[in-house]
């Protein structure tokens, strides 16, 4: 099934940021969100090959204070890339010295605090894995959309957010 955030971050990977992706890849029971290969050069943020994982939710009744502790949160997110399994298939597919990226958004019920946030980021990046907020990737795709006609929902809402307040 197809996520609204993990459309959006197909789109940034491929339009804005020029990597060819392989979206939902299946390895044993888990599913790496992105592979992704830059032909033309290096990205500032992704160099040239990338395993990117997607964790965006707005609301989940599971989690009330979702970014504590951090080291413990962190530990759970970089299992997303250091499964046996997952990394055999990351490195079959984009070979040695490929980046590790995490798309973060929040996913509690409640706005994350920002000093929790950012002592989960840095303990993820200790761990090797790049981070890139949400709402970066939001912006950049909003940004990038112009007036033509955008078959994906999740798209199309950026769009409307971005031309609506000026009709």
């Amino acid at each position: 099934m197809s996520e609204a955030s993990e459309e959006v971050v197909e789109y940034w990977l491929n339009v804005v940021r020029g990597f060819f992706t392989i979206r939902g890849l299946k390895v044993g029971n888990r599913e790496i969100d992105f592979l992704a290969v830059k032909l033309d050069g290096e990205d500032p943020i992704l160099g040239s090959r990338a395993h990117v994982e997607v964790h965006v939710a707005a609301y989940s009744r599971a989690i009330g204070s979702p970014y504590w502790p951090p080291e413990s949160q962190a530990q759970r997110l970089a299992r997303k890339f250091d499964e046996e399994h997952v990394r055999a298939e990351v490195k079959r597919r984009l070979g040695e010295g490929y980046s590790r990226a995490l798309i973060l958004g929040s996913y509690g019920r409640f706005e994350p605090e920002k000093e929790a946030r950012s002592k989960l980021i840095n303990a993820l990046q200790k761990l090797g894995i790049r981070v890139v907020k949400f709402e970066d990737v939001l912006k950049e795709v909003q940004g990038s959309l112009t007036t033509a006609t955008y078959t994906r929902p999740a798209l199309r809402m950026i769009q409307y957010y971005k031309y609506i307040p000026k009709w």
